[in-house]
């Protein structure tokens, strides 16, 4: 059920909006990043990324958040 009620619903911006202020809440960046080919290739070398998925967006990013979940900056554990 939407909260706004049956004919409201929420514009594109304000639920771009609700997400960033979640993310912010929850301590996290959404940031863009550009990976090397040698990068791609490390992911894939490191078995965090299958060979087949390079091109994919989504399973790029999750190769990545694996790999700094293994390799915590500043020796930091989630």
């Amino acid at each position: 059920m939407n909260p706004l009620g049956p004919t409201q619903s929420l514009s594109d911006a304000a639920r771009r909006m609700r997400l960033y202020r979640e993310r912010r809440r929850r301590g996290l960046s959404c940031i863009k990043v550009q990976l090397r080919r040698s990068e791609v290739d490390g992911l894939v070398a490191c078995k965090l990324l299958e060979p087949t998925e390079r091109e994919d967006r989504g399973a790029l990013a999750a190769a990545l958040h694996r790999y700094l979940d293994a390799n915590p900056i500043a020796g930091r554990r989630w």
